[in-house]
């Protein structure tokens, strides 16, 4: 199982979020679909970036079914209070809680990511 044929341009992409990405979920997930465009088999790749198969097998999948947009990692959970869901907010790196966005930014910081 491949990746389906990456053109130069999104191959440079790639290797553009392999360096730059603060967000080691993208990371993983643009290499193992590098790896694949190389043509290494499933278990080379598991092995490598110690993963599982089947993890392999999936981001190969999602990449062939969503392209760039299967490298994002999906930062979303139901918040315990009941107020709304929490997700990631890419643009200022902090969690925003609620059901929608209104205007501006409604981010906040849980007391556990204090340490950044």
């Amino acid at each position: 199982m491949f990746v389906r044929a990456v053109s130069p341009e999104e191959g440079r992409r790639l290797q553009k979020i392999t360096k730059t990405s603060r967000q080691p979920v993208r990371v993983r997930r643009a290499i193992v679909v590098m790896a694949s465009a190389q043509q290494q088999p499933v278990p080379a790749i598991a092995r490598l970036m110690q993963v599982s198969e089947a993890y392999v097998r999936q981001v190969i999948h999602d990449f062939n079914e969503r392209g760039f947009e299967a490298l994002d990692p999906k930062w979303t959970l139901l918040a315990n209070s009941g107020r709304g869901q929490w997700g990631w907010h890419a643009r200022c790196r902090y969690w925003w809680v609620g059901v929608g966005w209104r205007s501006g930014c409604r981010c906040v910081r849980p007391a556990w990511m204090s340490f950044r």
